[in-house]
């Protein structure tokens, strides 16, 4: 009976502290993106979410894995659920990025087959010819723009 209490107690206590491990760890972040006033988010906050993203759910395993075989098994449940929890949310995470990246692959692809010249900044005009760019090229001043050249503009 006494076990039994030691591991709920145990597996409770764990469990509350990680979840406050996490919301501290969550507010801090957020804290920061709102001192930089949501504009962009703080250097390598990607990066610390990841990490607790993939230490935790690895650690949880190693802590449910030790309590099974201390003959704890509320706790090595309770750890074992945290874990497999934050690895789907990993899990999730991972998804989202990675189907941006495709989305965003697949565009790029995309725009370059509809828009051969869409990376050269041209929307498929010669900019490199001699005349471009001026006014009115090979052509007669018609005077109404108040210059007094009869010829052709650019000569």
């Amino acid at each position: 009976m006494l076990m039994w209490v030691v591991d709920v107690v145990l597996g409770v206590a764990l469990t509350a502290v990680e979840v406050a491990a996490l919301v501290a760890f969550w507010f801090w972040e957020n804290l920061k993106l709102w001192a930089a006033q949501g504009q962009e988010r703080p250097p390598g906050s990607a990066v610390r979410l990841w990490l607790v993203l993939t230490a935790g759910p690895a650690g949880l395993a190693l802590v449910s894995l030790h309590a099974f075989r201390a003959g704890l098994p509320a706790t090595g449940l309770t750890q074992a659920l945290i874990a497999a929890a934050l690895a789907g949310v990993l899990v999730l995470g991972l998804g989202t990025v990675s189907s941006r990246w495709v989305a965003r692959s697949f565009e790029r692809h995309l725009g370059k087959r509809r828009h051969p010249h869409a990376r050269h900044g041209t929307d498929g005009r010669d900019a490199g010819r001699h005349d471009a760019g001026r006014r009115d090229s090979g052509r007669h001043d018609t005077g109404k723009d108040g210059s007094d050249r009869v010829g052709p503009v650019g000569d």
